[in-house]
């Protein structure tokens, strides 16, 4: 292996280990498959529960609405 590469190898299991936004997407990914696995018994996703419970909350709602509602820009559809 190159010098620089092992170098940069390195670098980066060291930002791994004090990067706090690395641990929090790690953490987010273990509580949404919690949620995922205890959702599917109703063939739900955790996105489309919250959706769900927006639109429970304010209907009729647009969609537009729901997206600011939940803070998506552009992933709404995606999701249900």
């Amino acid at each position: 292996m190159k010098p620089e590469k092992s170098s940069l190898i390195r670098q980066a299991r060291e930002v791994q280990k004090g990067c706090a936004g690395f641990k929090l997407r790690i953490m987010n990914r273990i509580v949404n498959s919690i949620y995922d696995e205890a959702l599917a018994p109703f063939n739900l996703t955790l996105s489309q529960l919250n959706v769900l419970t927006v639109i429970i909350q304010a209907e009729p709602i647009s969609p537009a609405r729901i997206g600011k509602a939940i803070h998506w820009k552009g992933r709404l559809f995606r999701a249900i």
